[in-house]
């Protein structure tokens, strides 16, 4: 199926099923960069490498060694999910079309931040952090809000970069 996009710089129609698979791919990539980044966060805090994904593992279910597994299916998932879903969106909803780079840009902060903010966000603070707490123990609130906020801001900073990248490659296989 096909989509007129008169909208672009370059007109023509777009083909959603290209543009949905394009957009998984972008989440591919995105939750790849994610797992380098959450596995080199935790050599800097020494930290098992793994302790993120076992995180998501216990979080979706899974138990044990299969926890790693888990985690990783569930990550690579939301990758999956979310970037098809963007796929279909910048095809259907007109101004969403990315017609310039700095359009490209602006779109992917923002559905970067409307997904961290909606998806990431609320699973974090409820569904990880007691998780957590029951891995790690407690500490003082000090140490813990200021490593947790430093730890939302870097990831809300990345979820953004990852989406605008996404949408720049996107708009290149165009061409």
């Amino acid at each position: 199926m096909n989509v007129n996009n008169t909208s672009g710089s370059h007109g023509g129609t777009v083909s959603v099923g290209r543009s949905i698979v394009g957009g998984i791919a972008g989440g591919v990539v995105g939750a790849t960069v994610m797992s380098m980044i959450l596995v080199a966060s935790k050599v800097v805090m020494g930290m098992p490498l793994l302790a993120d994904f076992v995180v998501m593992g216990t979080f979706v279910g899974g138990v044990g060694e299969a926890a790693i597994a888990a985690g990783f299916a569930a990550h690579y998932l939301v990758g999956f999910v979310v970037g098809g879903i963007f796929g279909a969106l910048v095809v259907y909803v007109a101004w969403l079309k990315p017609t310039s780079g700095a359009k490209a840009l602006s779109i992917g902060v923002v559905f970067g931040a409307v997904v961290w903010l909606i998806v990431f966000l609320p699973v974090a603070m409820w569904g990880f952090a007691p998780i957590m707490m029951g891995m790690m123990g407690a500490c003082r609130f000090g140490d813990a809000a200021y490593g947790f906020g430093a730890w939302i801001c870097g990831a809300f900073t990345l979820r953004c970069y990852c989406g605008s990248r996404h949408i720049r490659g996107r708009k290149a296989l165009r061409h």
